[in-house]
């Protein structure tokens, strides 16, 4: 089996577990994949996400910049954020590894990764329609906005099964370890933002 067999491998096995872990997202569907993969596993499928987001985002015209700096984000935020995860997590009493939260957040980011670009194409490819225009802005920007929400549903059930936050007291912990990342990977993800901006 040579590289790209593998690597199609690898993403075509993720997506059967990206799709069980949004369809039924629970503790005990992330905790049945966490260990089939890591960090590697992980940044190689968020990457593709990224990539493929980027090049929606070309295709939406924001040209070259758009396709880069979508790709770059979406993975330097990725690593930041998981980092932060478990750097926050173990302070916080938990006992997961790194690789554990990487592939569990790499679940259910990808393909949200993927949507967020469908919808930034589809924006894009109608926005210019008068008053059709302005109601796909509108529906996009609610697309986003849902997808936000799921973000936070599965970020959370994902930081209790990958930093083994079983217990109902320790929701509190939960809730730092997922705020606390996002504060500081969004500052992260804002000045790398601003260092590819210029």
């Amino acid at each position: 089996m040579n590289e790209t067999d593998k690597v199609k491998a690898l993403v075509t096995d993720m997506f059967g577990q990206s799709l069980a872990v949004m369809t039924n997202p629970s503790v005990a569907t992330f905790e049945q994949f966490e260990r089939r993969g890591g960090m590697t596993q992980a940044l190689i499928y968020v990457t593709i996400s990224g990539v493929i987001a980027g090049l929606l985002s070309l295709l939406s015209g924001y040209g070259l910049t758009g396709l880069l700096v979508t790709t770059i984000t979406v993975v330097v935020s990725f690593f930041i954020f998981v980092y932060l995860v478990h750097v926050i997590g173990q302070n916080q009493g938990g006992t997961g590894k790194l690789d554990e939260v990487a592939y569990t957040f790499a679940l259910f980011k990808a393909p949200l990764n993927v949507l967020g670009g469908l919808i930034t194409f589809i924006v894009g490819l109608l926005k210019w329609i008068p008053l059709l225009g302005g109601l796909v802005k509108f529906a996009g920007g609610l697309a986003t906005f849902a997808i936000f929400i799921l973000t936070i549903y599965y970020g959370y059930t994902a930081v209790r099964s990958s930093m083994n936050f079983y217990n109902q007291q320790d929701n509190g912990k939960v809730w730092i370890t997922l705020v606390g990342a996002a504060l500081v990977a969004s500052l992260g993800s804002g000045i790398v933002l601003g260092i590819l901006l210029g």
